[in-house]
């Protein structure tokens, strides 16, 4: 049974080539994102401040704090 793709998982071969890539090039890290992924991380190395904006926007920023607060508790 094949399982279903999703939009946030990369394929094995992708990993493998940014692998190999990554040694070629000497590089400590990589990052591997398909799809919506991808388009995310290039308009953030771009308009760096536009992370933080939609953490804000999509009441990230207070459901971690809840978080914090729920485990310091």
């Amino acid at each position: 049974m094949k399982k279903p793709s999703s939009a946030f998982m990369a394929p094995v071969e992708m990993v493998a080539k940014a692998l190999l890539r990554a040694i070629d090039r000497d590089k400590s890290e990589i990052v591997v994102m398909p799809g919506p992924g991808r388009l995310m991380r290039a308009l953030m190395d771009f308009f760096p401040g536009i992370g933080p904006w939609m953490n804000r926007q999509m009441g990230v920023n207070k459901t971690l704090r809840e978080v914090q607060a729920f485990r310091q508790s």
